[in-house]
């Protein structure tokens, strides 16, 4: 029965209230106790697990140790009693007690899991075994050797270090180098005083001479000579990637100075640009897969100081990438103003090209002297020389040439006319007038001539160019005709023809009859004749045959 307020629960209402109350009794795990539960040792190691724990709700927590151990959580040996794994020889001692291994700590000389393993000394840790302090000790048993190292020489115990420069071959330096010891075993080669080298290889240092003070450098005495060699530090120049700085491989260095016209130069030849002021702060490939770089003055940051050439030596890895220095050993050729050519040949103007052509002296003498009795022949000449103007000049053969000759009708002015520009029954103007071209086209190219005739003189030589024109060479000299040739004849033969009638008329005026039929008949004949003479010209030109020469 419940207790349960009146107040809630009426009487006499025919229903008997019931109640059911639950009580909770805390009771611990096994191996906790107390009101938290906890046993020595904590939750997770009750009594070090070396005991049993006195646990429960109203236990005490007093741990009972198992035997061999004591403590509150059992965390303790118990005294004359250590880790069961100790096992130790008398040589030895133990790491016992409740955090011991159990490893067994030997005495020196000794060795082993119990310390029962008698142990030969490292003698070659005491004092390097009695060995030099340069040598290498090693032991066998209890019998200890001693070496000396390459770069020294001894017995071991006694070691001196080896001078490479001693040997007889001045430690395989060049004759003309000094040899200096660096250190034991090393050595550094210097080339003396006026040779110039690496030290391995030193030749005799020459001064270098422009190449154009002899004979121009091989060019055309009227053109400039310039030694790149000169131009670029005694022919040495620096190279690297487009992409950017220390981007080439070996491959790559030398195919980039093939394509500056170059080779990759060699330690000697960097020398001499070094010495010739070539200062670069950048490493390059050089000949024979070697990379160096050449210091004029002394810099901390480029070479540490060092001045001359800073070398890497011959790189094994022809993967690396660096930048490359190149050699070129090359003369330009340029022509002079006033002349054209590719520097090795240089031609001047049409006047110096007559006086250059021992073939056209015969012409030369008669504009010459053309030139002296007249100021045409004056004006002639200097239009040879004019700069200014393009002219085309025809220059017939020594060999059949007049003592005088038409010489104005051999000058074009204006262009200069190539062979190629010369057409069939074209006409080109000269001073003196016109000249006819005619010519057989050639099979290959139909709008080029094979072979040319001007006024009927073959031409034999073409295209001699000069800075002011060009040159044609004919079989003979030109004779200047009028414009139209043709036509002139039969106008003056027309009005011949007018002024004969008119004076026929004049004087037979009184016999109209016999006068009439006397000019018709006299008008006929003329007509008949002028006809004949026009036809017997065109057909006397237009079928000259064609005449085979030999010329150049």
């Amino acid at each position: 029965n419940c207790d349960l307020p009146t107040l809630f629960v009426s009487k006499n209402s025919g229903c008997q209230p019931t109640c059911t109350i639950n009580f909770w009794h805390p009771k611990c795990c096994s191996g906790f106790y107390g009101r938290d539960c906890l046993c020595p040792g904590g939750v997770h190691s009750p009594c070090s697990h070396r005991g049993q724990c006195d646990d429960g709700h109203l236990g005490s927590g007093t741990c009972t140790c198992d035997p061999g151990f004591k403590g509150t959580a059992c965390e303790m040996c118990s005294d004359g009693f250590y880790s069961p794994s100790c096992n130790c020889s008398d040589q030895g001692s133990c790491d016992d007690g409740l955090r011991g291994t159990g490893l067994c700590f030997c005495e020196e000389g000794w060795t082993g899991v119990r310390c029962d393993i008698q142990q030969v000394v490292d003698l070659c840790k005491i004092w390097n075994g009695g060995c030099a302090k340069e040598a290498k000790c090693s032991q066998r048993e209890e019998k200890v050797s001693c070496t000396c190292p390459q770069s020294h020489s001894g017995d071991g115990v006694t070691c001196l270090p080896v001078d490479p420069c001693a040997s007889g071959d001045n430690g395989g330096c060049s004759e003309h180098a000094t040899c200096t010891m660096t250190a034991p075993g090393k050595k550094r080669c210097t080339c003396k005083d006026d040779y110039i080298g690496d030290g391995v290889s030193c030749e005799l240092r020459q001064l270098p001479i422009s190449r154009c003070l002899l004979d121009n450098g091989g060019c055309h005495p009227d053109a400039k000579c310039t030694d790149l060699h000169f131009e670029a530090t005694l022919g040495v120049f620096h190279y690297w990637s487009p992409k950017g700085r220390y981007k080439l491989d070996y491959t790559a260095a030398q195919q980039g100075c093939r394509a500056e016209g170059a080779t990759l130069a060699n330690y000697t030849q960097l020398s001499y640009a070094q010495q010739g002021g070539l200062n670069m702060c950048a490493a390059g490939w050089l000949d024979q897969a070697r990379v160096a770089y050449p210091t004029t003055y002394s810099n901390p940051n480029c070479g540490f100081g060092h001045v001359g050439i800073v070398d890497y030596g011959t790189r094994k890895n022809l993967s690396e990438t660096w930048d490359a220095f190149c050699y070129r050993m090359k003369v330009q050729c340029v022509c002079k103003p006033g002349y054209i050519g590719d520097g090795l040949s240089c031609t001047g103007n049409l006047l110096q090209v007559l006086r250059s052509t021992p073939t056209f002296s015969n012409f030369l003498i008669q504009i010459m002297n053309y030139s002296e009795v007249s100021d045409s022949g004056r004006r002639f000449v200097k239009s040879l020389g004019n700069l200014d103007v393009q002219s085309t000049l025809f220059v017939p053969e020594n060999s059949g040439l007049p003592e005088n000759l038409d010489i104005e009708s051999h000058l074009s002015e204006g262009q200069a006319l190539p062979l190629s520009q010369l057409r069939n029954n074209s006409r080109i103007r000269t001073r003196a007038g016109s000249l006819s071209v005619l010519g057989v086209a050639d099979l290959l190219n139909p709008s080029a001539l094979a072979s040319c005739f001007i006024n009927d003189r073959f031409v034999t030589d073409s295209d001699i160019r000069a800075s002011n024109g060009i040159i044609h060479v004919l079989q003979g000299p030109l004779e200047a005709p009028p414009p139209h040739p043709d036509v002139s004849r039969i106008m003056m033969l027309a009005l011949f023809t007018q002024q004969t009638s008119d004076c026929f008329l004049a004087k037979q005026m009184h016999s109209a009859h016999q006068a009439g039929m006397g000019v018709g008949l006299v008008l006929l004949i003329l007509l008949v004749v002028g006809a004949i003479f026009v036809g017997y010209r065109f057909y006397h030109h237009s079928s000259k045959p064609f005449q085979f020469h030999y010329f150049k």
